[in-house]
């Protein structure tokens, strides 16, 4: 299944073996690191911050006919969640970066995630333990992406990052779809 996996990915400009295509961490780095170092992460709460999604993953494309253009995916796990003028404050200074990520990589801009800690936990649980149709037990989900291609930015006291480590290195039911194929495998991220 793997060079099944491989092919279909190739065609549609994913990952092919250890090998990436598109825009990745590596190009983004410059805006994140001065996105991240404008936000006052003690006073919102802020226990972690991840990078996922295309970009996380190295996938990440411009626009043209076929595709549109990526963004850059943040999930950012707070304390006890943000108010609304918090999660403004945090989205404007996001806007801030918007036009450059354009004009530089032709990217969409910064896509925010917003949970409290016992939120991620829920949802870690319940996509751990599974959900059972037909009799089969089925796990995975955001939780699990964001875990296999998710890259921690900011974590304050390392919690996510081993949680995301452990959710990594336990196998898992993963399902793809692309044009009508399905496929469904477990595996080890």
């Amino acid at each position: 299944m793997g060079k099944t996996l491989d092919k279909i990915l190739t065609v549609f400009g994913g990952k092919t073996g250890s090998i990436s295509t598109g825009i990745g961490y590596r190009d983004v780095k410059h805006f994140l690191d001065r996105f991240l170092k404008s936000i006052d992460k003690e006073r919102l709460g802020v226990e972690a911050i991840v990078l996922y999604g295309s970009i996380a993953s190295g996938t990440g494309r411009t626009w043209n006919r076929e595709r549109a253009k990526s963004g850059i995916d943040m999930l950012f796990i707070t304390k006890n969640g943000l108010d609304d003028e918090m999660h403004n404050e945090l989205v404007e200074k996001a806007d801030q970066y918007t036009l450059p990520l354009f004009l530089d990589l032709e990217l969409s801009g910064f896509s925010i995630y917003t949970i409290t800690e016992d939120e991620f936990n829920g949802f870690a649980k319940a996509e751990h333990d599974g959900i059972e149709r037909n009799g089969a037990r089925r796990r995975g989900g955001f939780m699990y992406n964001v875990a296999d291609d998710g890259r921690i930015l900011y974590d304050a006291d390392d919690r996510i990052t081993k949680y995301l480590k452990h959710m990594r290195e336990e196998p898992h039911q993963k399902s793809l779809i692309v044009r009508g194929i399905v496929s469904e495998e477990i595996y080890p991220s």
